[in-house]
């Protein structure tokens, strides 16, 4: 299993988002509650536009280790783009009280706070994000789009 695991990040980290899935499906056909494969297919799933089989599918990996908080931070970003707001940084809240210094979890609820016109609270949390990671261009951006 762990060698289909690593071939799976080595596809989906160069962009083959279709082999990747194949290959976590393939793990959750023998370990169908493997946190992992479920998460990571949902960030999958996420990045090719179906937000809501994302939060189901990482819903499930948090369901089976809800400790790890980059889980939490990718529902959070699956919310995002459904315009479920309040989940979103609610997800982001649960991402930083695993680990306060998760910039790009600060990133994300920044971006969520933003989109609920929030602008002063996004900008406090994008000065955060850049505090822990000075060289963080996304949390960058953000801020300066933030401020214009």
């Amino acid at each position: 299993m762990p060698d289909t695991l690593h071939l799976a990040l080595r596809h989906h980290q160069q962009g083959q988002l279709d082999q990747a899935a194949q290959f976590y499906l393939a793990i959750l056909a023998v370990q169908p509650a493997h946190p992992e494969a479920l998460h990571l297919l949902g960030v999958v799933a996420h990045q090719k536009g179906d937000h809501a089989r994302a939060i189901d599918l990482i819903g499930r990996a948090i369901a089976g280790n809800p400790g790890d908080a980059m889980y939490h931070a990718n529902l959070a970003e699956a919310y995002r783009a459904q315009g479920r707001l309040d989940q979103a940084i609610a997800s982001c809240r649960a991402a930083l009280h695993l680990r306060q210094d998760y910039p790009e979890a600060v990133n994300n609820l920044g971006l969520a706070l933003l989109g609920q016109g929030k602008t002063e609270d996004a900008i406090a949390q994008f000065g955060e994000a850049l505090r822990l990671k000075p060289d963080y261009a996304m949390a960058c951006s953000n801020l300066g789009n933030a401020l214009a």
